[in-house]
């Protein structure tokens, strides 16, 4: 079999486990309810709740283990700006002003006036405020408990709730009880949400700058960069690592902007952005932890702006990730690869020693020369998708289109579904009791959510003109 053939293979295995374009989409839409059901929590009217991660780009689904379901609280009290002026006039938001200076470039530090030091505090009780040379800086020590109210006995029993403290994120890991499990009507089930606090941030350069960046291929378009350029991003209270001040730093993030960047790719860009989260997760990140689907994401993003749309087709499939992990391995070598939003900001700075660069450098010339992507996809250690290219290989012809059709279409009740979510959202909000003030929707059947999107996207589903 060639490498043309291969790729085809590749592209509906994909298929099979549930990464058909269609598929995508559809998850990422009932992802989208989780955070429509968050943000309808009347304990939480001072949040926005973000959907964020594999779940809203629809990469992930519900019985990943691997996957928790990720979201940015932010503060609406809040705004951080470059430039003071816009919002003279308003008392509605309490304002910080954003120092980049004496900061590696995607971080900043906030300052805020002596008057509101008291405000701050009272809206975010767990950050500090640091004089600096007679300047009020807004620091952190990576703690978010302040969303964890722990002084709170009203939790309900039906739940068991654990927070984990993760750089500038926390977990909230929840389980349904037995003597509950009847009422959701589903199995006993666990699952964990990340929360990471952030502030809205707006500045009048990094967008600009790169909505005004060459480029030479047809991704993005322009009406998506001209979208993008509009849009505000956040600060998230993570420094940047190794320096004294790093409690003083925060980082700044384009997530939504990023988000619509994934929703915007084709069903090949997709499938290869599934191929090299695959590879980082079973090779390269067992050598280097620092080598997360978000070096990936970006690894991606990168790869199709330079890319002519001809080279994103089913039979290029394996071809594309051949080029796309050998520009990793010249990032890896140099220790430098550019965030895509803030190319100024050096994702590999400080993440991994000499040492670590060689093992990486070698495992991709391994991967990539020696013992070659087909081999090395179609191994046990891939798992799921090693059975699913041997299952593929054994179909003939006919019933390749019919497993690939199968997988890729909408179930037949996925709208049934999402309008039953929809409802249940709101019936769930009157009639079970929050678990805090801090995850008052949780309790708004999330089994049954889970459940939902486990079933909407099943292969075994009954399909549109199927």
């Amino acid at each position: 079999m060639n490498k043309k053939e291969f790729s085809c293979v590749i592209s509906k295995a994909l298929d099979t486990m549930k990464y058909g374009y269609d598929d995508i989409k559809i998850r990422a839409k009932l992802y989208r309810l989780c955070e429509t059901i968050m943000n309808k929590s009347e304990d939480i009217e001072e949040l926005i709740s973000i959907l964020a991660g594999s779940k809203a780009e629809g990469v992930s689904f519900a019985e990943d283990p691997d996957s928790d379901t990720d979201f940015m609280l932010v503060k609406k009290q809040c705004i951080c700006c470059d430039n003071l002026h816009p919002y003279d006039n308003g008392p509605e938001k309490m304002i910080l002003l954003t120092v980049r200076d004496n900061t590696a470039p995607g971080y900043t530090k906030l300052k805020c006036k002596g008057s509101d030091m008291d405000k701050i505090t009272n809206i975010m009780p767990d950050l500090i405020i640091q004089n600096v040379e007679g300047q009020n800086f807004v620091g952190h020590l990576l703690d978010t408990s302040n969303f964890n109210d722990s002084d709170d006995d009203d939790n309900d029993d039906d739940y068991e709730n654990s927070f984990i403290v993760s750089g500038p994120a926390f977990t909230a890991a929840c389980s349904v009880s037995n003597d509950n499990a009847n009422s959701f009507i589903c199995p006993i089930i666990s699952f964990s949400w990340d929360f990471a606090l952030a502030v809205e941030f707006t500045c009048t350069d990094h967008l600009q700058k790169w909505k005004e960046r060459k480029r030479f291929n047809s991704w993005p378009g322009k009406d998506l960069i001209e979208e993008i350029s509009q849009m505000t991003g956040h600060v998230v209270p993570v420094g940047n690592k190794g320096r004294e001040s790093a409690h003083l730093e925060w980082r700044i993030t384009y997530t939504e902007a990023e988000l619509k960047l994934i929703h915007s790719l084709n069903e090949i860009q997709i499938k290869l952005y599934i191929l090299l989260r695959m590879v980082a997760k079973k090779i390269l990140k067992p050598i280097c932890a620092e080598i997360s689907s978000y070096i990936m994401k970006n690894v991606l993003f990168w790869f199709v702006e330079r890319s002519p749309s001809y080279r994103f087709q089913h039979e290029h499939l394996i071809g594309i990730l051949h080029l796309a992990l050998r520009s990793l391995q010249r990032c890896i070598h140099r220790k430098r690869l550019s965030n895509y939003m803030i190319p100024e900001r050096n994702m590999f700075a400080r993440r991994f020693s000499d040492v670590i660069k060689v093992q990486l450098v070698e495992e991709l010339h391994k991967l990539l020369y020696v013992q070659g992507l087909p081999f090395v996809l179609g191994q046990d250690e891939f798992g799921p998708l090693s059975v699913a290219v041997k299952h593929v290989m054994l179909f003939s012809k006919r019933e390749h289109s019919e497993v690939s059709q199968s997988a890729s279409n909408l179930s037949i009740n996925t709208q049934q579904l999402l309008q039953e979510m929809f409802e249940k959202a709101n019936e769930m909000q009157n009639q079970i009791k929050t678990t805090g003030a801090l995850l008052p929707v949780l309790n708004n059947d999330p089994v049954r959510f889970e459940d939902s999107v486990t079933r909407a996207t099943s292969p075994s589903s009954k399909v549109i003109g199927g």
